[in-house]
C-alpha cells in the first residue's frame, strides 16, 4: 500500500490535501471523489494527486490550515 495526498479545492475557498493509503493512484482518485461527496462539498474538485514519500506529510494551506 502506498500513501498518496490529493488535493481538493472547493468553491467555499477551502483547499487542502487528504491522505489515503490505497494501492495505486486510481484508487486515490476514488477514494478524492468519495470524500467530496461525502463532505458535501460545494463544487469541490481535484486538483491533483501525488504519492507521499516515507516519512513525508501532506501540505494544508488555505482554509485547512487557518488562512
Amino acid at each position: 500500500m502506498k500513501r498518496y495526498a490529493v488535493c481538493i479545492t472547493d468553491d467555499d475557498g477551502g483547499t487542502g490535501e487528504a491522505v489515503f493509503t490505497v494501492k495505486n493512484k486510481t484508487e486515490a482518485r476514488a477514494r478524492g471523489r468519495l470524500y467530496i461527496r461525502q463532505w458535501q462539498l460545494p463544487n469541490g474538485k481535484i486538483e491533483y494527486i501525488r504519492e507521499l514519500a516515507e516519512g513525508e506529510e501532506a501540505v494544508k494551506f488555505g482554509r485547512a490550515a487557518g488562512y
